[in-house]
């Protein structure tokens, strides 16, 4: 059970749209999409030049992939003082995870 002391939980990007417009909600459905879709082929391409693991599920590390940046965001959007640093550590553990 949540308390109303507990901190509210983060809204992953799936949930956003919830109970918006049917056209607004398929404009947030392209464009999460298209940033996956994105991601999954600089993934790919990475691969194929062997900048990143060979082990990679581009389908699947692309979800993984926008949900860690996703998280970076708005965690540096909590704490602006401490954007920088959380961008440089962001990037660090991603490209970590990646190659």
């Amino acid at each position: 059970p949540t308390r109303s002391s507990d901190p509210t939980p983060a809204t992953p990007a799936s949930d956003l749209g919830t109970g918006l417009a049917p056209d607004v909600r398929a404009t947030l459905d392209s464009y999460n999409e298209a940033v996956e879709g994105h991601i999954r082929s600089i993934l790919e391409d990475g691969q194929a030049i062997g900048d990143f693991r060979s082990d990679l599920v581009p389908e699947i590390d692309a979800i993984l992939t926008r949900s860690l940046l996703d998280g970076i965001s708005e965690l540096a959007a909590n704490t602006p003082d401490q954007a920088a640093r959380i961008a440089t550590a962001g990037t660090r553990t991603v490209l970590a995870a990646l190659r």
